[in-house]
């Protein structure tokens, strides 16, 4: 009884096991259960692994497997798709000599996309360093295929890195290197997250003299290409700036207009900072109902998606309003939680500054071995040409004195004199051309590379080789015509 139990147990377990998990042979990654995943990602994957069957190139059959990256958010599904694509392409990559400079171009772009997708979850993790190394690996190869528009990213995305880490010198490198890059190939959504990420960092340390130009710079061009996601950030920052210099209503119209537009697009870290924005807006004009309003919204969307800086600065606003309004005990509640969130942003820059100090090791300690490389690849390349410069300055001396042997074996043989004199003023030629090739790196070294110097020590060595080839002359002379 007991035995046949356990088999119908073992019986269940396995066609469970069975419902759970889709064949991995046919959706080329393990411990994928489609049933769980939403309606939409199931019809997404079906569709892209249907046509990836149904693709008769790999590089068709990439675009499909790279189309559920994109297009899911789930982190247990492209996240296995995304090594397919990794391993796909180093095995291709591999085998290079097989493949036309089209395909290797094709598979290092899809590599360097992946390892930035790699790059990316990484940094979602808290894993800054590796995440960095992974960027700048991603960047490399960008590099390396000359695309542009992909260096322009992934440029940003280092850049975006360093500024969280607060490396403020290195993030404005990368964001103005991307902006460069952006308008040399007139890629407008390129230039504009350029440009955000720019007026945000000033208008953050309070230079919105710089910030303002970018902000409406940045406000025109997503404007004429529909950047309405974009378009919102840049309405707080322009905003920020209006109500910083004192024009609070005027600030109060771009607030609204990147409120209308994060709530049609369902951006909740812009709905909850523009409804905090407006309340400051309102603070500042003493309408305090209207200001506790909006900073009771963005509290509440704030603390429902976990996004600690608002919390923060919309509980800070509470504070403020509630003790203006004398509500002295709902104004301490709230400065409580804003003690709380500001204490949470407090460890998480200590560990931010732990972290970049880890990075600078890494940094430093790649550098090193860098310059170590560098130093070694000198070395080998200067002995080995040291080594054919030997080769060749040997042969060219044998052959010199194999010609000055030639000369004096002539003499067995009746030449015209001008012949002979020829054949000397030829051997003599030669080896002086001969020494100032053996004597020029000494040559250059103490005249400084200057030409007068050359010149004056290719005279002294031209004028103590003339009384040798008179005195040759005349001896040779004699052997060729007795």
């Amino acid at each position: 009884m007991k035995k046949a139990f356990l088999s119908i147990l073992i019986l269940f377990s396995l066609t469970l096991s069975a419902q759970e998990f889709v064949d991995k042979e046919y959706y080329l990654i393990d411990s994928l259960v489609l049933e769980d995943l939403p309606k939409r990602y199931q019809l997404l994957i079906d569709t892209s692994i249907s046509n990836y069957y149904g693709a008769n190139e790999d590089t068709s059959q990439m675009f499909w497997i790279e189309n559920i990256v994109i297009a899911c958010w789930e982190e247990s599904v492209w996240t296995k798709y995304n090594s397919l694509i990794t391993d796909r392409c180093n095995n291709f990559l591999a085998h290079s000599n097989m493949l036309s400079a089209k395909e290797i171009r094709y598979y290092q772009s899809r590599l360097a996309r992946a390892i930035n997708n790699e790059a990316w979850l990484l940094n979602q993790h808290g894993k800054v360093i590796e995440a960095l190394n992974k960027y700048l690996f991603s960047l490399q190869l960008k590099e390396k295929i000359g695309d542009s528009l992909a260096i322009a990213n992934g440029v940003n995305n280092v850049g975006y890195i360093y500024e969280k880490q607060e490396e403020f010198d290195k993030m404005l490198e990368c964001y103005y290197r991307s902006l460069k890059i952006c308008e040399t190939i007139k890629d407008t959504s390129c230039i504009t997250l350029a440009l955000n990420n720019l007026g945000f960092y000033y208008r953050s340390i309070g230079e919105n003299k710089k910030s303002i130009p970018i902000f409406l710079k940045n406000y025109m061009l997503q404007k004429e290409t529909n950047d309405f996601i974009g378009l919102a950030y840049t309405c707080n920052g322009i905003g920020g700036n209006l109500m910083d210099n004192g024009m609070v209503d005027s600030s109060i119209i771009y607030f609204n207009e990147a409120l209308v537009l994060a709530k049609e697009y369902d951006v909740k870290e812009i709905w909850s900072f523009s409804y905090l924005f407006l309340g400051k807006s309102h603070f500042q004009k003493g309408e305090l109902k209207t200001a506790l309003a909006y900073s009771d919204s963005a509290l509440a969307i704030a603390e429902k998606h976990n996004i600690i800086k608002c919390i923060s600065r919309a509980a800070k606003l509470s504070y403020q309003v509630l003790k203006t309004q004398k509500k002295w005990k709902m104004s301490m509640e709230v400065y409580e939680l804003h003690i709380q969130m500001r204490d949470s942003i407090k460890n998480e820059k200590t560990q931010k500054a732990t972290i970049r100090q880890q990075t600078k090791y890494e940094f430093e300690k790649q550098q090193l071995l860098k310059e170590q490389d560098i130093k070694e690849a000198t070395r080998v390349k200067e002995e080995k040409a040291n080594r054919r410069n030997n080769i060749q300055y040997s042969g060219i001396f044998v052959f010199v004195l194999i010609l000055f042997a030639s000369v004096f074996m002539f003499g067995k043989f009746s030449i015209s004199s001008k012949a002979a004199e020829g054949l000397i003023f030829f051997t003599f030629l030669l080896f002086f051309e001969f020494c100032l090739v053996l004597l020029d790196p000494y040559i250059d070294k103490y005249s400084g590379g200057e030409p007068a110097y050359k010149l004056l020590f290719n005279a002294i060595l031209a004028g103590a080789i003339f009384p040798l080839h008179a005195f040759f002359e005349n001896t040779l002379k004699k052997r060729l015509l007795n």
